[in-house]
């Protein structure tokens, strides 16, 4: 976009702009279309902020004695995007001083706004930036990642008066918790505005918020602590969710030989990533491809056909098959018209992950015949047919604890911890309090 072009855009992930997507990824991932998020969804009540510490400068307070201040939201170092929050009484005055629009309209929560940051120098190439008003005196914003964008617009506004938040869990700045700083370090390895999108609003302070609402709740009444255990469940289980935001999640197709494993990856990427021949025993070795579907990063894994195999390299594919469906996070067994059962063998080494790897059983080439068993999801990857209806299950499947937006989900092992021994507690009221007390801060 240039800054000739309309500037007045709707809040896209709550606040992460699509620059995100050009974030570097050690296996580049192809993309299928994911469906666009408008205005209203956009978590944009959750301030937050991670500050470079200029509480030893002298600055001028505005009314009242209340600051307007600001802070870095992300990370340290090499990123697409990098945020800095502004808030307080002459925010708005700043930015008509140091920021240049590409058209002159008053500042909407919900809408952002395109142009130039040129700083005190007026300089007119200056630094294109993205400005999203949050709320009133509150904004964000958004400018290239590393240090040297963000520490010249720090600079910019500090001239002004503007005070940088101190760090540190006792800061009155939302978000300057160990949570925050661990959500944003979360937040720079994002390759998806989807997954970025979750990771700010722990920034802004998702889990903080909620566990101070949860102290509200029980000091009003202890009978509001099975409320409370049930609200810490459901957050614990979106840990598995925060959890994988920077990585993707590994799905591996297995089955018998020759139904059809490679074709349907092939379907799902969108190109040819997997040799494909009708002989068993083509794929010998675990073959990756990365994707990104409807905003989530997939690892695809094709894996050898799983049959008593009589030669040594078959079987050793086979038991690399085997591995990594017990490292998966899903597993998808493909069937096909007469390889609708597994061996023996093969049937007991997937059984033995049954309690610990969801499984999902998909009928392909089901143009040719119809499946012996009632099985709901039928494919036929030479044509596409049934293949969204897969997708989806797929990710039905990994996301089935994927919260509302704006809500908290814990991003660290800590903090799915943390919430779950809450979540114990509700018999407990005392204990489930001083348990609310006391963050995780392992």
């Amino acid at each position: 976009m240039s800054p000739q072009q309309d500037d007045t855009l709707p809040i896209r992930s709550r606040g992460v702009e699509d620059e995100m997507q050009s974030i570097p990824t050690k296996h580049p991932p192809t993309t299928r279309d994911a469906p666009e998020r408008d205005a209203s969804s956009a978590s944009t009540t959750k301030p937050g902020g991670l500050g470079k510490d200029f509480s030893t400068v002298n600055f001028p307070s505005g009314d009242g004695g209340r600051p307007t201040r600001c802070a870095v939201m992300t990370g340290h170092g090499r990123a697409a995007v990098a945020v800095i929050d502004l808030r307080g009484p002459e925010a708005t005055s700043c930015l008509n001083s140091l920021f240049r629009p590409a058209r002159q309209r008053p500042y909407r929560p919900g809408q952002v706004r395109y142009g130039v940051w040129t700083g005190n120098g007026g300089d007119q190439a200056g630094e294109s930036v993205v400005i999203v008003p949050i709320a009133g005196d509150h904004f964000e914003i958004h400018c290239h990642g590393g240090d040297a964008a963000t520490d010249r617009i720090i600079a910019d506004l500090a001239s002004l008066g503007v005070q940088g938040a101190p760090a540190g869990p006792d800061s009155n700045w939302v978000g300057n918790d160990r949570w925050s700083q661990q959500a944003s370090e979360l937040l720079i390895r994002c390759v998806t505005d989807r997954t970025a999108a979750i990771a700010m609003d722990q920034v802004r302070g998702a889990l903080s918020d909620w566990r101070k609402e949860m102290l509200q709740l029980l000091r009003s009444s202890p009978a509001n602590a099975t409320m409370v255990a049930e609200h810490s469940a459901r957050i614990a289980a979106a840990g598995r969710i925060g959890q994988r935001l920077d990585r993707p999640w590994s799905v591996v197709l297995a089955g018998p030989p020759n139904v059809g494993k490679s074709s349907l990856i092939n379907a799902i990427v969108g190109y040819d990533r997997s040799i494909i021949m009708d002989l068993p025993g083509t794929t010998r070795d675990v073959l990756d491809a990365d994707t990104v579907v409807q905003g989530w990063p997939l690892r695809l894994r094709d894996t050898a056909g799983l049959h008593d195999a009589a030669e040594s390299i078959e079987r050793q594919g086979i038991e690399r098959a085997v591995l990594a469906a017990g490292e998966a996070d899903l597993i998808v067994i493909v069937t096909a018209p007469g390889n609708e059962t597994l061996s023996q063998q093969a049937s007991q080494a997937l059984a033995s992950l049954l309690d610990r790897v969801p499984i999902l059983t998909v009928f392909n080439k089901a143009d040719l015949a119809n499946p012996s068993a009632d099985v709901a999801l039928r494919t036929v990857a030479t044509s596409g047919q049934g293949v969204d209806e897969l997708i989806d299950a797929i990710l039905g499947r990994l996301l089935a604890d994927l919260p509302p937006p704006g809500d908290p989900v814990p991003v660290s092992e800590d903090q799915t911890a943390w919430v779950t021994e809450v979540a114990a507690l509700g018999d407990d009221p005392d204990a489930m309090m001083d348990r609310l007390s006391q963050p995780a801060t392992r």
